[in-house]
């Protein structure tokens, strides 16, 4: 075993306990060239030690690839373990070039049952029962012998002679920080998403394919168990066939390529927690583009392009709480943000969410719209079609909206906030810019009892004028930047 593995599978285990109708697509807002070159990542020689994350079993929106086992250069290492899986009474859930998931169900412990196996642990999850899958809603166990009579264990080979289709970077160099470039990011988050890492502490996994499924795509990457932070070799459209179920422990990172996500979604359910999305477009689809939903906390969405969704752009409901969405460009939409959706009794209370610096575009509502919890909007530029702009629905929901822009792009009358039910909300420093003939109702419900959000994060206020409309047109959204190193 090297030692660049052994610090490898350490980080990870440490990084685990440590867009109702459509509009037509905006022609030029937003675009880029995707044909421009980009700095190709470094290649790992096909010896590596480092292995690729596997794709488990029974994914809702994506069955495991039955032919997996078949291929000529798959066979050797997904067949002798599964035999040696059977030999011993575990079960085999999946496998790969240079991996494979089994079950343990006699108290073994992963790290000795990969070791029986002649392998690595990399991971280990609490299984599901009944299934040969992890519990999407627990956090990773961190290779480690846990006591329980059953685990998911991810074993990893050593070496292999398979070229990896989806590759895993080399150890990257660290920063005068201590932290490898790609995690830096980390400083730019502020607000109630703080303490999100994403994949922090986990390999760096190359997307390199533009397809829907299957070895170094994106949707294989970012199913895998395990942190992970994704990147991408290659530019252009991923075009869905069904929606991406993520796992836990993600940063899927598009600095250095130009991606574009259409056809189906990103989501996030069942307790899914510990999400980046950075550097991302993402356009035409049926329903939500992002959806975080039934649980999970620790949620961050960067400099995004966000448009022609069916439904949400971004929602995050029932029970999801501890989210930010900082510099993101809104276009081209009717309902943006819903958030601490549920029943009239009040679920989704535990919400957490802050919008900064967000570019709101030719949009008709839910800037956001929130039933239960907090919201914090300050520094977005909000540029709505109609309507009111923002909502607030059930007590003890508040909003604290301050230092914000209001341009309307039509003149037949707009609302701020809407607040209903005893929901409270506060307005602070905005700046009003409605076009001729036209007037922006304003009206303030309760503020006197809206929280104060530097009780529980430090940020800092940019001035609602003209400069601060010029940064954002400038710099909200996608940003054709490289790869840190």
């Amino acid at each position: 075993m090297r030692t660049r593995t052994l610090l490898l599978t350490s980080l990870i285990a440490l990084s685990i306990t440590a867009c109702d109708e459509t509009t037509p697509d905006l022609d030029e807002a937003g675009s880029r060239d995707a044909s421009r070159d980009i700095d190709a990542p470094r290649d790992l020689d096909a010896s590596s030690d480092t292995p690729d994350l596997p794709e488990p079993q029974d994914q809702p929106d994506q069955a495991p690839d039955a032919s997996m086992n078949d291929s000529a250069d798959m066979k050797a290492p997904a067949a002798s373990c599964e035999a040696s899986a059977a030999e011993r009474g575990w079960r085999f859930c999946s496998g790969d070039a240079l991996q494979c998931a089994v079950i343990f169900e006699d108290g073994t412990g992963c790290q000795e049952t990969c070791e029986a196996l002649g392998l690595e642990c990399l991971s280990s999850f609490d299984d599901e029962p009944g299934s040969c899958d992890y519990q999407r809603d627990q956090p990773a166990l961190g290779c480690m012998n846990t006591g329980h009579q059953s685990d998911y264990c991810v074993c990893g080979v050593a070496s292999s002679s398979a070229e990896p289709d989806m590759r895993v970077d080399d150890e990257p160099d660290m920063s005068t920080s201590g932290r490898p470039p790609h995690e830096e990011l980390l400083d730019d988050l502020v607000g109630y998403g703080q303490g999100t890492t994403g994949g922090a502490g986990g390999p760096v996994i190359d997307v390199t394919t533009l397809a829907d499924s299957g070895p170094g795509s994106l949707r294989a990457a970012a199913q895998a168990p395990g942190a992970a932070w994704i990147r991408f070799t290659v530019s252009g459209v991923i075009e869905l066939d069904s929606n991406i179920q993520l796992a836990s422990d993600k940063t899927i990172d598009g600095r250095g390529a130009d991606i574009t996500i259409t056809g189906y979604g990103l989501y996030a359910e069942g307790g899914t927690s510990n999400i980046i999305l950075t550097h991302l477009k993402m356009r035409d689809s049926d329903n939500d583009l992002i959806r975080l939903h039934n649980g999970g906390d620790r949620v961050w969405v960067h400099h995004c392009d966000l448009s022609n969704g069916g439904d949400g752009a971004f929602d995050a409901t029932e029970g999801v709480t501890s989210v930010t969405v900082s510099y993101t460009h809104i276009f081209d939409h009717d309902k943006a943000m819903l958030l601490g959706a549920g029943s009239d009794e009040g679920d989704g209370g535990s919400m957490r969410w802050t919008g900064h610096h967000n570019w709101y575009e030719d949009v008709t509502q839910r800037l956001p719209l929130i039933r239960m919890g907090r919201a914090h909007s300050y520094n977005n530029l909000i540029m709505w079609r109609s309507g009111t702009a923002m909502s607030t629905r059930i007590a003890p929901s508040q909003m604290l909206v301050e230092h914000n822009i209001f341009m309307p792009q039509t003149n037949v009358g707009h609302k701020l906030v809407n607040a209903t039910n005893g929901a409270a909300v506060k307005l602070v420093g905005n700046l009003e810019r409605p076009l001729s003939g036209d007037e922006i109702e304003y009206m303030e419900v309760a503020p006197e009892t809206v929280f104060d959000p530097s009780d529980d994060y430090a940020y800092q206020l940019d001035d609602a004028d003209d400069a601060l409309i010029s940064e954002l047109r400038e710099r909200a959204g996608w940003q054709d930047v490289p790869w840190p190193r």
